[in-house]
């Protein structure tokens, strides 16, 4: 299913600015963080890690369409 029109502008914004909407990959909560942090903190759990261990909630694709 492919994303409204919308959706795909709100999605680029948000890929643009460099950010990252993730789930914490120990309690699950949802958190942004900036593209460029190599360490992670879940300001609900306190669970610190890198990256891989937060998986992000829009996965980029080379062509904006969702």
């Amino acid at each position: 299913m492919e994303s409204t029109p919308k959706q795909k502008e709100l999605i680029k914004l948000v890929l643009d600015i460099g950010v990252n909407i993730v789930t914490c990959g120990q309690c699950g909560d949802v958190l942004l963080h900036k593209v460029s942090d190599i360490e992670i903190t879940c300001p609900l759990c306190n669970f610190t890690s890198e990256p891989c261990d937060f998986p992000d909630l829009i996965i980029q694709k080379n062509t904006y369409t969702y």
